[in-house]
């Protein structure tokens, strides 16, 4: 309920972790303009926690594949700073929550922001959450982008 109804970005953090410095921060990002301004947000984010910012899509297939590297092309590689890279990884596997936590586990990820998807009724009748679902099976934070 906190995640629905939050109107600003919330940090979870398991209280059973042990507190860390992070200096992986990974965007999981969809394929929407939102994307672009919470991407604005993490470059700074990250700049304060002076962590390395990376991207990650999932994947179903090749054709969403291309559309998100074409959104990365288009809207985030022109705002970047010439010095500054923020690396695209695409992933697909049999599931979204099974492919995004392999990718977190091989590249040794501290921090993880998602934006949650919004359900009507049946969604939430239907529809397990994603965003309860990485809460609840990854050991690491996660930053819910709002």
């Amino acid at each position: 309920n906190l995640i629905e109804r939050s109107v600003t970005n919330i940090l979870l953090v398991s209280p059973m972790q042990d507190y860390k410095a992070v200096q992986k921060l990974v965007y999981a990002f969809d394929i929407d303009q939102q994307a672009f301004e919470f991407m604005k947000w993490l470059m700074e984010f990250s700049d304060k926690l002076k962590a390395a910012l990376r991207m990650v899509h999932i994947a179903d297939n090749q054709k969403e594949a291309a559309r998100a590297t074409q959104l990365y092309d288009q809207l985030f590689k022109p705002m970047l700073p010439e010095n500054q890279s923020v690396p695209l990884d695409i992933w697909n596997g049999p599931s979204a929550g099974a492919s995004l936590k392999k990718y977190i586990e091989e590249n040794g990820i501290e921090l993880l922001a998602l934006k949650p998807h919004r359900r009507g009724f049946l969604g939430h009748i239907f529809y397990k959450s994603f965003t309860a679902q990485m809460i609840q099976e990854l050991p690491i934070p996660i930053l819910v982008l709002k």
